[in-house]
């Protein structure tokens, strides 16, 4: 392991050399706190045991240096030593970001017992460093599954364009979604964000994803089998709710999620759905006339009964979509004000004005948009983005 000396003076910067060399680290030397910063660019060094006062730039400045830059390989741990060991040194050094100090004149013992601390410290970060490694091949992993559980193949229907996007915030995501055939003539689809994000956000998400895929056995969630003909009853978006507010398996999670849920009848074109506690979908008409629909009840796993006058149905005519986002858009924080938010309007007049688009396109042009507003490209919440136009 490289060590790094660093001290003005000659006859303290040998003594410094041997000792450490006794206790068998390699060791490089510097006169000052920018010879030692041109050596910490240069070589993997991770323990600096450094002079406070020199030329050009002393021990504390260096610290703060050294704090402020992203040094390869990890931590940097910093012996600062001092002429005394006044209070008023010690705090400014620690402040400064050393990690110990010991006081001049040492002796070969006393240097022994910091360095000695220095390297088990730097052992449990690396230690937890790998930890960490396997910790986000893990998560990567995860994160392959869940997206082999979101839909990918969206249906091909005659006369209808779907659209989605997803990107989670950490890895995994609590968002989940899907389109699909519920019979001949409905497109069934929901829009999942499970409260928080994250690995037990994700987990719930699946169980609810699965949940809503068992459509018939055991549970007769979305369709109910009848004795004769017709052979089942679609349940209304209401009926899907409240039965999956009812559920023990819900509520046993200690969590709760908003969901949008509803079908769209292919050959009359209206779409029949349930909010609960989601965000508002929105419609954006051919001409570009827009509006969202703000009707539904609460979110499902809090214990409140739906509200069952919340199911709202809206014509689609040709050339009309329809659209709903996670808040992981609308609630993204400007970045030049820290308090304005990206907002359900902004969002609205971006998607109404890049109507002509395709879904995909047009949604990965709205996630770009967001990010610009953000100054950045990660997201504090997870995003998705399902969409329908009726052609």
């Amino acid at each position: 392991m490289k060590v790094l000396a660093v001290d003005d003076d000659q006859r303290s910067l040998h003594l410094l050399k041997v000792c450490l060399e006794h206790q068998g680290y390699e060791v490089l030397i510097a006169r000052n706190g920018l010879e030692a910063l041109d050596i910490l660019y240069k070589n993997d060094v991770h323990l600096i045991v450094t002079d406070r006062m020199m030329p050009k730039m002393d021990g504390i400045t260096l610290c703060r240096k050294i704090r402020s830059l992203e040094i390869r390989g990890g931590y940097v741990y910093i012996i600062l030593l001092t002429v005394c060991d006044r209070k008023e040194d010690v705090v400014e050094g620690i402040a400064a970001g050393a990690d110990d100090y010991l006081s001049k004149p040492f002796n070969r013992e006393e240097l022994k017992a910091h360095v000695d601390s220095g390297i088990r410290v730097l052992n449990l970060e690396h230690s937890l460093l790998k930890k960490n490694e396997v910790i986000r091949k893990d998560l990567e992993a995860a994160r392959e599954v869940q997206k082999s559980l979101i839909l990918n193949d969206l249906p091909i229907v005659p006369g209808l364009e779907f659209g989605s996007y997803f990107l989670p915030s950490v890895y995994v995501s609590g968002d989940i979604y899907n389109i699909f055939w519920l019979d001949d003539s409905h497109i069934g689809f929901y829009h999942v964000d499970v409260m928080g994000h994250g690995v037990l956000s994700s987990f719930f998400s699946l169980l609810i994803n699965q949940r809503m895929r068992n459509d018939l056995y055991p549970y007769e969630l979305l369709k109910v089998n009848l004795n004769g003909r017709p052979r089942y009853k679609i349940n209304t978006p209401d009926e899907v709710a409240s039965l999956l507010n009812e559920e023990n398996v819900i509520r046993s999670h200690e969590s709760f999620f908003t969901m949008l849920y509803g079908f769209l009848n292919i050959e009359s074109g209206v779409i029949s759905m349930y909010r609960a506690g989601h965000n508002f979908p929105l419609i954006i008409r051919a001409n570009g006339d827009s509006f969202y629909l703000k009707g539904g009840g609460p979110p499902i796993g809090l214990g409140i009964p739906i509200n069952r006058d919340g199911v709202e149905h809206v014509q689609l005519h040709k050339g009309d979509s329809f659209v709903v986002f996670s808040d992981g858009i609308n609630d993204c924080f400007s970045a030049e004000q820290a308090d304005i938010l990206y907002g359900m309007r902004r969002a609205q007049e971006f998607l109404v004005a890049n109507r002509s688009l395709g879904m995909d396109d047009l949604f990965a042009r709205l996630i770009a948009d967001v990010k610009t507003f953000r100054g950045k490209d990660e997201f504090e919440d997870d995003v998705s983005i399902i969409g329908i136009k009726f052609n």
